[in-house]
């Protein structure tokens, strides 16, 4: 047997999701039963709305600053997101304009809230609301002024 890896797992999945969806008579994410004609299986939204859903990847949300681009999340059940506030290519003018527009958002929209742990996540679940929580890649941010540790803290 081959090592099992990242890279052969990665291959393997792929293969196994191309089999599925060659095979639509009989995937999971068929149409033909549905008497609703929606893409998803019966039950679906059910279950769905059960999860608790976190996307941690969404350029779109930090990119645009526009607050329909939320209501798209909280529209596809996401529970909550994480937003990508510092590091890589972003200078410290536009990581304090993401964190100011997000703290901005989350101030004046009653279906947002600030995650902090994992706790909050599962309050936003409970109270239906829309999770925002900041992550970094890379201390970048911080520059030469670890003040901003406080700054990014809050």
């Amino acid at each position: 047997m081959k090592d099992f890896n990242r890279r052969n797992f990665l291959a393997t999945s792929g293969a196994m999701a191309t089999g599925l969806l060659m095979n639509s008579g009989t995937a999971a994410w068929s149409q033909s039963d549905n008497p609703d004609g929606s893409p998803y299986p019966e039950g679906f939204r059910d279950v769905h709305g059960r999860l608790i859903v976190i996307d941690g990847i969404n350029p779109l949300l930090v990119g645009t600053f526009k607050p329909e681009h939320i209501d798209w999340w909280i529209q596809g059940g996401c529970t909550a997101t994480s937003v990508t506030v510092g590091g890589g290519n972003l200078e410290d003018d536009a990581t304090t304009k993401v964190v100011s527009w997000f703290a901005q958002q989350i101030e004046t929209r009653p279906e947002l809230m600030l995650i902090r742990s994992a706790e909050d996540v599962r309050t936003a679940k409970r109270e239906d609301k829309f999770g925002i929580f900041y992550n970094f890649q890379g201390p970048s941010s911080l520059g030469i002024e670890l003040d901003r540790v406080w700054y990014y803290k809050q």
